[in-house]
This record gives C-alpha cells, sequence and structure tokens, in this order.
C-alpha cells in the first residue's frame, strides 16, 4: 500500500508540521494502522519502511526495517507500556491483539495479554526504545509520545507517535548550533569505511609563546574565535571537521559527498585561502582592539593539503563527543606536511594538485603544467620527523 498525504484534513495537517519541523513521527488510521510516516523517519529507516504501510502499528514496529535501528528487547517492553490502546482500538479486540503477538514473537506470547485488564486509556502514553544509528555505538534511549488525534466534533480520526529527544530543552539549543549540512556529512559516515578525500591540516604557528604572552581569558577568546572561525570555513567548502588538537584543526573534503576527487581538492585549496584571509582579518581587529598587544604576525597560520585516495574514515562516538577520524599513511603523511609549513606558508602535495580537472584549476588560479614541484624534504622547514616519514613526496607553495 502506498501512503499519500493522508485524506483527513487533520490527519494531514499534522503531516504537514511533522514534515515542515522535521521531525520524526508516525500516523495512524482510528484501527491503529500505519498510514503516514514523516521524512525524517524514513531517512532514518530506509525507503523499504514504506512497504508496510496499511499494517497495524504493532506488526510495522517488529518489521524487519523498524528492528534494524532499535533493539528487539527495547521494542518488546515499549510495547508492553501500549497494550491497553492496542487492546482499546485494535478491531477484534484481545483475540486479534492475541494473534498478532503469537505471529510475531512467538507461540505463548499471547498470554500477555490476560494480565492487562480491561480499562480506559488517557489521550496520550509515553515509551521509550533503544536505538542504534552507528556501528559499534552502544543503543541510545530515544523516547516517543503515542497520542490520539480528534477532529473538532471531538470524533476520534486517528493516531500520531512523535519521537522526542530525551536531553533536557536546556541542551538543545547547543546542539543545535551545528551547521545542518555538515551534520549530515557526518551522518553518512555512521558506516565506517574507504573513501577518497583531500585532507587539510591547519595549525597555529607560536601559540605557546602567544599563551604564555596573553591573559589567559584573553588568549581563550581569541582561539575560540580562531576555531569556529576555520570550522565554518570547512562546511562552507562542504568539507568535514576531524579531531582538533589545541589550537589546531583537521579537515577532510570527501569526493564522493563533493562529486569528484577534482571538486574535493578544489574545495580544499579554497577553504584553505579563505583560512589564510579570515584568520589575518581577525588578526587585524585584534591589534587595533589590543592596542597592539596582539599583531598579525602572532596570527600566522600554517597550513598542510594532501590527497588520500583509500582512508578509512568513520564516526567517533562517546557519551561526551561526536567526531569524525580517519586512518591511513596519508593523514600522517599531511601531518608532516603541515608541520613543515613556516611563518604562513600554505603547502600542497602533488597528489592533491593533478586531481584538479583544467576547469578546477581555472577557478583557483593554477596552472597545474607550469608547477615546479620539490620534494618535502628539501623545503626550508622539513623537520626531521617529516622528512623521515614524507620526505619524498612532491610539494609546492600556493
Amino acid at each position: 500500500m502506498e501512503s499519500t498525504r493522508p485524506s483527513d484534513p487533520g490527519l494531514a495537517t499534522v503531516a504537514d508540521v511533522l514534515e515542515l519541523y522535521g521531525w520524526a513521527g508516525w500516523i495512524m488510521d482510528p484501527d491503529l494502522n500505519v498510514i503516514w510516516i514523516s521524512p525524517e523517519f524514513k531517512a532514518l529507516a530506509g525507503p523499504g519502511i514504506e512497504q508496510h504501510y496499511g499494517r497495524h502499528f504493532m506488526e510495522v514496529t517488529l518489521s524487519e526495517e523498524n528492528l534494524a535501528l532499535t533493539t528487539r528487547r527495547s521494542l518488546l517492553r515499549s510495547g508492553l507500556d501500549l497494550l491497553p490502546w492496542y487492546l482499546r482500538f485494535t478491531p477484534g479486540g484481545r483475540e486479534r491483539v492475541r494473534e498478532m503477538i503469537e505471529a510475531l514473537v512467538g507461540p505463548g506470547a499471547g498470554g500477555v495479554v490476560d494480565s492487562v485488564p480491561d480499562q480506559p486509556v488517557g489521550p496520550v502514553v509515553g515509551s521509550s526504545v533503544k536505538v542504534v544509528l552507528t556501528e559499534g555505538m552502544a543503543p541510545t534511549p530515544a523516547n516517543y509520545l503515542l497520542v490520539e488525534l480528534h477532529n473538532d466534533d471531538g470524533g476520534l480520526i486517528g493516531f500520531m507517535t512523535l519521537f522526542v529527544g530525551t536531553l533536557p530543552f536546556r541542551f538543545i539549543p547547543l546542539l543545535a548550533r551545528g551547521d545542518e549540512a555538515a551534520l549530515e556529512r557526518t551522518i553518512r559516515l555512521a558506516k565506517p569505511g574507504h573513501r577518497q578525500a583531500a585532507i587539510l591540516f591547519a595549525d597555529l604557528q607560536s601559540s605557546g609563546i602567544l599563551s604564555s604572552r596573553l591573559p589567559s581569558a584573553l588568549y581563550f577568546g581569541i582561539i575560540r574565535e580562531l576555531i569556529s572561525t576555520i570550522d565554518d570555513v570547512v562546511t562552507s567548502h562542504s568539507g568535514i571537521v576531524g579531531r582538533h588538537a589545541g589550537d589546531g584543526v583537521t579537515a577532510f573534503f570527501i569526493a564522493e559527498a563533493l562529486g569528484s576527487p577534482s571538486s574535493s581538492a578544489r574545495a580544499t585549496v579554497q577553504a584553505a585561502r579563505q583560512i589564510r584571509d579570515e584568520v589575518a582579518r581577525i588578526a587585524e581587529r585584534h591589534e587595533d582592539e589590543t592596542d597592539g598587544l596582539v599583531s598579525p604576525k602572532d596570527f600566522l597560520i600554517n597550513m598542510g593539503l594532501h590527497w588520500g585516495n583509500s582512508l578509512y574514515m568513520g564516526q567517533l562516538v562517546s557519551s561526551g563527543r561526536l567526531e569524525v577520524t580517519a586512518l591511513g599513511d596519508a593523514v600522517n603523511e599531511c601531518a608532516r606536511i603541515q608541520e613543515s609549513a613556516n611563518d604562513g606558508q600554505l603547502i600542497a602535495s602533488k597528489q592533491l594538485l593533478e586531481n584538479l580537472s583544467s576547469d578546477d584549476a581555472v577557478l583557483v588560479g593554477i596552472r597545474p603544467v607550469a608547477i615546479s614541484y620539490q620534494r618535502l624534504a628539501e623545503m626550508p622547514g622539513a623537520t626531521q620527523k617529516a622528512i623521515r616519514d614524507a620526505g619524498g613526496i612532491p610539494v609546492v607553495l600556493l
């Protein structure tokens, strides 16, 4: 059964609101048959969930597609919370619910309905399931409401489930500060795997000296502004921000996300140049605001750009943070390229620039056929570690 916008005006309005605000939820008819699922929930479960339109809510919750998002144990526990509703609104009542439970859970399981007395139910019930969205991530609680929906005359027209966060509301504005497109790109890395990507490493030169010279509050404010600005530049060029180490930033521009290796390389060069420009503007402003206590020479950002043909990328999820990391020789090599830059230099590898198409090269003002590369080991600022780990990589100053 296909699902379109519900024909009942009241249910259609509910569907419109769920879709407008990007909420995850379902709509059922008065018999608890699922007739509409919000795009946000379908984005989680996949299009296969739509094949269950017209089936009872209990059957859809225990479908293969829904079970892939949750734990079976939490779904069964949640089902106990909803049993009074099932008995009250399912056509055929207790016997029909017993039959469905036997078919879905196993012989003998239907006996659970005998423990539920006939009783009135309220207009709303809450429950919780445990959701697994990221490989290797422990199941996370997700709360939801099952709500009766009525028309202006008070007649029952259906039901809605609405999934809500388990965090206190005061946390939501902080979490909502993230760039939606950037978070979407991060979500796509839920399943770790090999990916082609351009890599950017950026680090503030002589930050230790600046830290010791400036008042802590001023230094913290400067570093926070720098990191936020760099992150914003990366996300504006469709990149993904990786780990932060002190005042350093790592970023990845995935070829698949940007459409091609050339687009990925172009975005990386453009982002690096914009970072340099934005940092210079921050330096000028702070020089004025501090009457020369800090100067542009305190804001030299050194950057390295490289290409990873097969980075193993994925999310690292803990109770306190969500971040993206990548493994591969190219990541370590990019770090060595960056640490060989001095006094605000931007060093790019031959592997990165040779991914540029002729059109993208023109857009970033680079003539690939006219570039003269040198080995990283020949760079004046190359460290012993850089020479050891990446000394043979051809690079050029941009």
